[in-house]
């Protein structure tokens, strides 16, 4: 009986699971809140560029709802203006291992909204400067752990799929750091906010061919 039980609820799994890969192009900035002392001029367009890739597993509770677990990485960052030195442009480059749970909604077949929860870790933090000749390690300046909310939209067109995802920290991952200078000055705040266009591709398990050998004896 208790065998019987384990490889029913194997096949309900199964056939209500998908497994995939998808990869992208991220489009990111800051969603900066600024201070008493302005030291560069960000702007509203999503500037920086970088790739992002996940693996998920997504389980489907019935043909409405579902929910998906995500694995990944991901390069944010931003492109300012320098407001000192030399005029042009800087990069402040962000690379993060990403987390992710997510609920997901299809209103039809092959429509998924889906909102969920990142946890993403830093795992590398690179500033540019002078046009990128000059660069260092910027990690230190940086938060290591970045939560934040994610809501997406995939079609999926046979086991193709189609995505655009909407990422923004729920808290600063960067403050300026002039209160040392003066405790009255009003600090100004950096979390990433970013786009991403993505494409992959999924497995329904129910269409894995899983064969089991029986024992004799």
């Amino acid at each position: 009986m208790f065998y019987f039980f384990i490889i029913n609820n194997h096949a309900i799994c199964q056939s209500n699971s998908v497994v995939g890969l998808k990869i992208g192009k991220c489009y990111s900035r800051f969603d900066v809140n600024q201070g008493t002392i302005i030291t560069d001029e960000f702007y509203n367009k999503y500037d920086h560029k970088g790739i992002n890739f996940n693996a998920f597993y997504g389980f489907q509770f019935n043909k409405f709802l579902g929910t998906s677990a995500n694995i990944g990485y991901s390069q944010r960052g931003v492109i300012v203006k320098r407001s000192h030195g030399v005029i042009g442009y800087d990069e402040y480059s962000l690379d993060y291992y990403d987390f992710s749970l997510a609920i997901n909604i299809f209103p039809v077949k092959f429509l998924s909204i889906n909102a969920g929860l990142n946890y993403n870790y830093l795992k590398r933090a690179v500033d540019y400067f002078d046009g990128y000749k000059r660069h260092w390690d910027s990690r230190e300046f940086y938060k290591k752990y970045d939560f934040g909310y994610n809501l997406g939209l995939d079609v999926i067109i046979k086991n193709i799929l189609l995505g655009c995802s909407y990422f923004h920290s729920f808290t600063p991952i960067r403050k300026s750091d002039f209160k040392v200078i003066d405790p009255n000055i009003k600090e100004t705040t950096y979390k990433n906010e970013s786009l991403v266009i993505s494409i992959g591709y999924q497995i329904d398990l129910s269409k894995l061919n899983f064969k089991r050998k029986d024992s004799k004896g």
